[in-house]
């Protein structure tokens, strides 16, 4: 009876490791894509702020000849 059930725990053992690995796996694809999530938003961030800085460049060039400051 022990020896069965020594094979059974073995078994058992192999089961949990593979259902270890498989959560470990799904862990790091998890958090791959939220890094890759945040790397979008990030980047979405910086355009927008790079629009922003290009419509006030414009703005303050219409105001400055619109003043009469540019040369």
């Amino acid at each position: 009876g022990a020896a069965g059930g020594g094979g059974g725990g073995a078994s058992s053992s192999a089961v949990e490791e593979e259902l270890r690995a498989l959560m470990e796996k799904r862990q790091v694809k998890m958090m791959l894509s939220n890094r890759e999530s945040a790397r979008m938003r990030k980047q979405r961030h910086l355009d927008d702020l790079t629009a922003q800085v290009a419509h006030l460049h414009r703005e303050n060039v219409h105001v400055a000849t619109a003043l009469g400051l540019t040369t």
